[in-house]
């Protein structure tokens, strides 16, 4: 994560609703028209944050400054969700 530039965090087919430092490191965030969330940091240690969505994720991110470009960062979770009246299994009568 940069420490001299802005940086770009996005969620894939959600959108970041809150932003949380633990401890302290952000000095700026501001939501992006698209979901994303862009941070600020001039902190030169690691610092921990967490991103909350729209569709309910939480990722805990252990960031590590730097002097360095602007990063874009993405996540992204996969998770499966069985359609309306389909069975996940066959069961079996005792």
């Amino acid at each position: 994560m940069s420490n001299t530039d802005p940086n770009l965090f996005t969620v894939p087919g959600d959108r970041i609703t809150a932003i949380n430092s633990l401890d302290g490191g952000l000095t700026n965030q501001e939501q992006t028209d698209s979901g994303g969330a862009i941070l600020a940091t001039v902190s030169k240690k690691p610092f921990t944050f967490i991103v909350e969505t729209e569709r309910g994720l939480n990722f805990s991110i252990r960031a590590v400054p730097r002097a360095a470009q602007a990063g874009q960062f993405s996540w992204s979770a996969s998770w499966r969700v069985p359609r309306s009246g389909k069975s996940l299994g066959r069961v079996e009568p005792l």
